[in-house]
């Protein structure tokens, strides 16, 4: 049998622009790096495996390998409005890639992405709309993230 994780987020209103700042030290403080998007390999930037604390506006997923956890990893979720967090322990000088995950912000719109593998690693596919059959996006769908008032049905 087929597991598949889920996570619903409610979020009205308006947001800031969506952005995250990776610190290296704790507590918000050392040498710094800004995103407003995602990135699937933070060594060009110079911040591969240096993070330990971070300031979340929006959804912002912290992942321990390349390319979103292409290969099996250790994945950090966050999530607020100018949040300011140190990452868990076993997070530290571990986060090589980092993803934005878009929502809705008012309550007529619905937002679902799908990811390919567990704890939201791998590709990805975000929609506002019904999808007949989620095997004509993915031939496996591991994990998800919905957003929005109205609910959503998944069969999987």
């Amino acid at each position: 049998m087929k597991s598949l994780l889920v996570l619903s987020l409610l979020v009205l209103g308006t947001q800031a622009q969506d952005s995250t700042t990776l610190f290296s030290e704790l507590h918000q403080q050392g040498n710094d790096v800004s995103l407003t998007e995602s990135v699937e390999l933070l060594q060009p930037l110079d911040f591969n495996d240096k993070a330990k604390s971070i300031i979340v506006n929006g959804v912002w997923i912290y992942y321990q390998h390349a390319s979103f956890n292409e290969l099996p990893g250790m994945a950090f979720l966050a999530y607020g409005t100018n949040a300011s967090m140190d990452l868990p322990s076993s997070a530290f000088d571990s986060v090589s890639s980092v993803r934005n995950v878009k929502l809705a912000l008012d309550e007529d719109e619905n937002m679902i992405t799908l990811f390919k593998g567990m704890s939201y690693a791998a590709q990805e596919v975000t929609t506002n709309t019904s999808l007949n059959a989620i095997i004509d996006v993915y031939e496996e769908v591991s994990s998800l993230i919905t957003s929005g008032m109205k609910p959503w049905t998944v069969y999987t």
